[in-house]
């Protein structure tokens, strides 16, 4: 019986390992579109070419402002 439970304990601690490593993973990710938003948004010639800009690179433009004001 001792062995099952080490075993639980070892896939747990694998679980809990692999789903920090996934948060720290999107958190990065993250903060590097809100990055790149921010570069984008820095250089575009009008609100039209921003929107643009970042659809071309899969970010929402709206994304950024929400997580910001929160």
């Amino acid at each position: 019986m001792t062995h099952r439970s080490m075993n639980a304990r070892s896939v747990s601690h694998e679980n809990t390992r692999y789903a920090r490593s996934q948060a720290a993973y999107e958190y990065n990710i993250a903060i590097q579109n809100d990055k790149a938003a921010q570069v984008i948004a820095s250089r575009a010639s009008g609100i039209d070419d921003c929107i643009e800009l970042l659809a071309m690179l899969g970010l929402d433009a709206r994304a950024g402002r929400t997580r910001s004001k929160a």
